[in-house]
């Protein structure tokens, strides 16, 4: 656990819940405000009692537990941490009843990732009372910090940044940042057009300093990431296969490389050039 930013009111904490023992693949957040503070992106079910122990260990009270989207590696810990805390947890409208009753979100991973998915633990029942839907654009005071919520579709349909002062949480809407590349995370059911929209909102419109990336750690140079993104979407799209875009992209070949002996996140390349490919497909080329 270590600070990556502090400011005169809060300081936020990255710590790695990786269950599997590999260093730098996700990254949870801590914003501390004294003794308050609450949770961003808290990873997977059966890492969740890890991060909570980080913020005890910090002496923070959590107040609150934010949801960049469902994805088990970024909200399957939600209910518990919220249970344990009764902490409400911010999410995006879209993803709320799949927070609720996290059944058939299970299943759907279980069926893309596998026997992987099963091991990262099924998400825990939170009732619909503890969960409160964000408005794209809102602002709340939590923990004594003021956060906003950007809607950031594409990567998925209840996808949203969180911002607080000039430092986004990125979730997956700006790809993957990884040994000094960013990298798409565009697996199906992509929409690649608004994909492309939510990056220029970050990077541009949002005007950040830095962003923290759930894959992971922060980045200093916001606009260096988004076109180093933009580019290589670019590359990706015009890939006819695999081992195309593993011969013309170093990113890919890095990222290919680290990931695909890791449990879960094994084929993250492989799902992000299928969700590109079909939606090229889908648009008859005009991508």
């Amino acid at each position: 656990m270590k600070p990556v930013l502090r400011s005169r009111d809060y300081t936020v904490y990255e710590l790695d819940p990786s269950p599997w023992g590999y260093e730098g693949v996700t990254s949870a957040y801590i914003v501390a405000r004294g003794s308050r503070g609450f949770i961003v992106d808290p990873g997977f079910q059966s890492t969740a009692g890890r991060v909570l122990e980080a913020a005890r260990s910090l002496g923070v009270r959590v107040e609150a537990v934010l949801v960049t989207h469902i994805h088990l590696d970024h909200a399957g810990g939600a209910a518990y941490i919220a249970l344990a805390e009764d902490a409400p947890v911010y999410v995006h409208p879209r993803g709320a009843r799949h927070l609720a009753w996290p059944g058939r979100l299970f299943e759907a991973a279980c069926s893309v990732v596998g026997p992987d998915a099963a091991a990262s633990g099924r998400p825990l029942d939170l009732p619909p009372s503890m969960i409160i839907e964000t408005r794209d654009g809102g602002c709340e005071h939590i923990a004594g910090v003021e956060v906003c919520f950007h809607h950031t579709p594409g990567h998925a349909s209840h996808h949203q940044a969180i911002s607080i002062g000039d430092a986004v949480f990125t979730g997956d809407a700006m790809g993957l940042h990884y040994g000094g590349c960013y990298a798409p995370s565009t697996p199906p059911p992509l929409h690649l057009d608004k994909y492309i929209d939510s990056v220029m909102l970050i990077a541009g419109d949002l005007r950040p300093r830095v962003l923290l990336y759930t894959h992971h750690g922060a980045s200093w140079e916001p606009r260096r990431a988004a076109v180093g993104l933009l580019e290589e979407l670019a590359v990706w799209a015009s890939a006819g296969s695999l081992g195309e875009l593993l011969e013309r992209s170093r990113c890919a070949r890095m990222v290919y490389e680290a990931l695909k002996t890791v449990p879960y996140f094994r084929g993250e390349v492989e799902r992000s050039l299928e969700g590109i490919r079909l939606y090229v497909t889908r648009r008859g080329g005009r991508g």
